[in-house]
């Protein structure tokens, strides 16, 4: 019994540090985020598909963007 009483006292403990620890962040602003952001290219990765891959593939990514 008392060892469930620690640890809610110890689960408590830790969510007030946690939420005190985060109460002083601000959110990203939009050109932080932009320069940090870069976009996924696969030729820029290094990989390569194949014409029996991208045939595969071609109608799911068609449905994506429609």
């Amino acid at each position: 019994m008392s060892s469930t009483l620690w640890r809610k006292w110890l689960n408590f403990v830790v969510g007030l540090i946690l939420s005190i620890m985060t109460l002083g962040k601000k959110s990203p602003d939009p050109q932080l985020m932009q320069r940090l952001d870069y976009p996924a290219s696969t030729q820029r990765m290094g990989l390569r598909f194949t014409e029996k891959l991208r045939d595969l593939f071609r109608r799911r990514w068609l449905k994506l963007h429609r």
